[in-house]
């Protein structure tokens, strides 16, 4: 929730605003095979600026897994990065994954559908 606070400063007043953070992200792909891995990329911007050093835990419902690690830090372009997979038994017909990108300090949320399309090959029905 936004806060706005005003500064009497004579006969001029100022509005200030709580900065605005946002969780962007990208995906190498946003369809997938079982069995295969893609990149997901989050960018942790505040009032637009990237944020560098930024925690980002990046999460995935209701199947996958991050083999890397799913704790990543932000560069100076305000971009962190995790490999996320799905493997060729954890799903038999098609499903789509939400994946989640979350910050703490300062935090947001971000969050982007994937599509772990059976249909295509590389899993069970």
């Amino acid at each position: 929730m936004a806060v706005a606070a005003l500064l009497l400063a004579g006969p001029a007043c100022k509005v200030i605003k709580d900065p605005v953070v946002r969780v962007d992200l990208q995906a190498t792909k946003t369809t997938m095979n079982p069995g295969e891995t893609i990149q997901v990329t989050a960018t942790v911007t505040e009032d637009g600026v990237p944020l560098d050093g930024v925690v980002v835990i990046f999460t995935a419902a209701p199947v996958g897994s991050y083999p890397a690690g799913s704790q990543k830090t932000t560069d100076a372009v305000g971009q962190a990065a995790a490999s996320y997979r799905v493997e060729s038994g954890e799903v038999t017909s098609d499903t789509m994954v939400v994946v989640t990108a979350t910050t703490q300090t300062p935090a947001a949320t971000g969050t982007l559908d994937i599509l772990v399309d059976v249909t295509a090959g590389g899993g069970t029905r």
